[in-house]
């Protein structure tokens, strides 16, 4: 194990800097633990036998040694350790600290979900759906996805929902497949969120809805999804060409009444809700209770900016001829609005 006293201090920073002192104290607290869980794993303790394993493969406090992570990970998966059982499946899948070898990988990853470890239970259904260790069979790819489901994988719930949406292994039901994408969403799985924008955005298995698509594309995206920010660029281009025929004018103070503001807005991954707070609440203004939303044409509606930034945040939107009331997905109270969101700039 490394020497608490042969750690410099972090490079520019003085002695008495307080994020010196305190990187100095992680270190030791590291260390000890590393030392504390060696002496105890060394005794045949299980628990301890996993914790050291963790602290080599992630190099808490001592360096990184696969080879030895992947010692003490067996150790411990030998006696039934749920957590080291499905690292050990990592370990054999991935080659670290060991010879690849995905039959093994399997059997481990069955033995950690049979424990009730979830993340073998996905793990194990993208073996069967890839034919990985284990002859493809989408049928078994089921089975363990459901498994680990009912064990609350948000991968798990993802996965299978694809399934659910192509139709392989199972019968297909797009509502089902938006159903479980809702579910892992929820759990601000990126995948989940990813999906959930295509399917608003297309409309599979529910009602097309491009705000919601924008919405969940985006939280996809601002997490580093790749596909999502592409398909988000591309669905802004379109709403703004959509935006086209549409006026707007302040609304006068007495037709302002009460806006639900950003931030009661539903929170990251509700489920079907649109998550985030991309595009706020939408709220009619009329002296009937039970006003119906879909305006007759050319009336007015007062909406919130659809730049999240926006801070005028109320204006009376009119619709035009063609436009069938409702006069836009996108709403912006000024061309300054509009151009931030066209220039991913989000600002006003």
């Amino acid at each position: 194990m490394a020497n608490g006293s042969d750690r410099s201090p972090q490079r520019g920073a003085s002695e008495n800097d307080p994020s010196a002192r305190h990187g100095q104290k992680e270190n030791a607290i590291n260390e000890a633990q590393a030392a504390y869980w060696a002496n105890r794993a060394a005794e045949g303790c299980a628990e301890a036998q996993y914790a050291l394993s963790v602290c080599l493969q992630k190099g808490l406090g001592t360096d990184v040694n696969l080879e030895q992570a992947f010692r003490w990970c067996s150790s411990a998966a030998e006696q039934g350790h749920p957590l080291a059982m499905f690292n050990v499946g990592t370990f054999y899948h991935h080659g670290h600290g060991c010879q690849e070898n995905l039959i093994s990988a399997t059997t481990w990853y069955r033995k950690a979900v049979e424990a009730g470890e979830a993340r073998a239970g996905n793990n194990l259904g993208v073996c069967y759906e890839n034919g990985l260790g284990v002859e493809l069979d989408l049928e078994q790819a089921v089975v363990w996805y459901r498994k680990a489901v009912e064990l609350r994988s948000a991968p798990a719930m993802c996965n299978l929902g694809m399934l659910y949406l192509s139709g392989r292994g199972v019968e297909k039901c797009e509502r089902e497949a938006v159903a479980l994408f809702k579910e892992s969403a929820s759990y601000e799985y990126t995948e989940a969120e990813y999906k959930l924008g295509q399917c608003f955005r297309d409309g599979m298995g529910l009602r097309r809805d491009l705000e919601r698509a924008y919405n969940w594309l985006k939280k996809a995206a601002d997490q580093g999804h790749e596909a999502a920010q592409r398909e988000l660029d591309a669905l802004v281009a379109l709403l703004l060409q959509e935006d086209t025929n549409m006026e707007y004018e302040p609304a006068p103070s007495a037709e302002r009444g009460t806006l639900a503001t950003p931030g009661t807005n539903p929170g990251p991954g509700s489920p079907g809700k649109g998550g985030g707070n991309a595009f706020p609440p939408t709220t009619v203004h009329s002296s009937s209770p039970n006003a119906d939303r879909s305006l007759d044409l050319g009336s007015k509606e007062t909406r919130s900016c659809s730049n999240p930034a926006c801070t005028n945040c109320t204006t009376t939107f009119v619709g035009k001829p063609g436009t069938g009331g409702r006069s836009s997905r996108l709403h912006f109270c000024s061309e300054k609005c509009r151009k931030g969101v066209q220039n991913h700039l989000i600002s006003c």
